[in-house]
């Protein structure tokens, strides 16, 4: 809650019912940067292309697709994001549509959270200082996403946690309790 209301003014678009013109939203054509291995980021992918869009693809599988550029990743790995990073910010980050997510019971809980939340935080954090007025990211997800909002009061204090490492290992401490959900 807190980064929408810090960053909110500055990064966030009005929702609408209409299919989003990425170079009238944020008033350039512009290099976007979507995790799109398959499903919503995919969508996404397609989507902001067919608009224009230079995509940069971030995914531990290659894309299926040809985009501008893609750079191979395991979110799970946090050197392995700050080393994208470092690559990406090299040039010009002007947009970030983070589409990542795995499923909750097919993957071990702390990958899950580590994807969904974890490496998005992380990956934000460090492209936040290189990113100018007028740029955007956004977060796709499915309604599941949502269910953290239930578990406020228990969740908290993950929330608190800003190092990566230390964040996986709540989520192991959790994990076993019965409100725990991953996904």
């Amino acid at each position: 809650a807190k980064a929408f209301a810090d960053l909110g003014p500055q990064f966030l678009l009005p929702y609408t019912d209409a299919p989003l013109d990425a170079a009238a939203a944020f008033g350039r054509v512009a290099p976007l940067i979507l995790e799109i291995g398959f499903g919503m980021g995919e969508a996404t992918a397609h989507l902001v292309h067919g608009l224009g869009a230079e995509v940069v693809a971030v995914d531990v599988q290659p894309p299926r697709y040809d985009f501008a550029r893609y750079l191979e990743v395991d979110l799970r790995d946090s050197a392995a994001i700050e080393q994208a990073v470092a690559e990406l910010t090299a040039e010009r980050v002007h947009n970030l549509f983070y589409c990542a997510g795995l499923p909750g019971r097919k993957f071990l809980a702390v990958d899950v959270v580590t994807v969904n939340f974890i490496s998005q935080r992380h990956m934000i954090n460090l492209l936040v200082p290189h990113m100018q007025r007028g740029d955007a990211i956004a977060s796709v997800s499915s309604g599941a996403g949502m269910g953290y909002s239930f578990f406020g009061k228990q969740l908290q204090p993950f929330m608190d946690i800003t190092d990566f490492s230390q964040a996986q290992a709540w989520v192991r401490e959790h994990e076993k309790e019965a409100w725990f959900e991953p996904y």
